[in-house]
């Protein structure tokens, strides 16, 4: 089979610009693979709108994930050219948990046999994990779904050091939760999160349970580093639970 790289996902433009020779090459090849991270929402559906027009259902969807789908007037609108497009379009659509196989097949109108559950990597045996003597303090880190209030609640007052590094989105919100002597860290570079993570005694895997599938990429890269995980026990993280030395309810201090 051959095989053509249609660009990375480097600036607004160059997306635009790779998803248009994507719609333009996809009949020189029997299957097109990207995810709705790279291409982003608007790329997915020009693309999969392109492939259902054309009558070729070769589209190849990675790491699906429309829980991302932010709620509003823009939101609604993606979920309604999914639900148009996506069942005409895709050949596979590959999801991070069991369960989203059957929810996302309902409500995109995408047939179960297209939707294949392939989990995320559990850890990466390249790094080598952090001494236990290097180690002090917890930390919650994330993006998407982060309970801030329960993580400083549960340990505020446990006298250890606590670091969470949050997007500017939560910045705020993490900074009225925090506890006195904690660490409160805005969008720092994935190599300071890892030592950080590497640094902790523990990752606490505090989310909110908004039925969204979270949290894996942060669960993998504890596993790795070997730093024990206390997760909330959401619907985000079903599968993935064996990578945690513990799971709580949500929302439990």
């Amino acid at each position: 089979m051959g095989a053509d790289v249609a660009g990375t996902n480097t600036s607004a433009l160059r997306r635009w610009r790779t998803t248009l020779r994507m719609c333009l090459r996809s009949r020189d090849y029997d299957l097109v693979l990207t995810s709705q991270g790279t291409r982003r929402i608007g790329g997915v559906v020009v693309l999969a709108g392109f492939l259902a027009l054309t009558g070729r259902r070769r589209l190849v969807l990675t790491e699906f994930m429309p829980s991302t789908v932010r709620p509003g007037l823009k939101g609604a609108a993606a979920v309604g050219l999914y639900r148009l497009l996506l069942g005409r379009a895709v050949a596979r659509v590959q999801v991070m948990t069991e369960w989203e196989r059957e929810e996302y097949g309902e409500r995109f109108r995408i047939p179960p046999e297209r939707i294949v559950h392939v989990p995320f990597y559990w850890f990466d045996d390249r790094v080598a994990p952090a001494e236990a003597a290097a180690r002090s303090g917890a930390m919650a880190s994330g993006r998407n779904s982060c309970d801030w209030e329960t993580f400083f609640s549960a340990l505020g007052e446990q006298g250890v050091p606590l670091t969470a590094v949050c997007d500017r989105r939560d910045a705020a919100r993490a900074h009225r939760a925090a506890t006195p002597g904690s660490t409160v860290l805005v969008e720092v570079p994935r190599e300071e999160h890892d030592r950080l993570l590497s640094s902790s005694e523990l990752y606490v895997l505090a989310l909110k349970d908004t039925r969204k599938s979270t949290g894996h990429v942060r669960l993998a890269s504890a596993a790795t580093r070997g730093t024990p995980v206390v997760a909330s026990d959401v619907a985000g993280i079903r599968g993935y639970e064996h990578l945690a030395v513990a799971v709580v309810p949500p929302g439990r201090p």
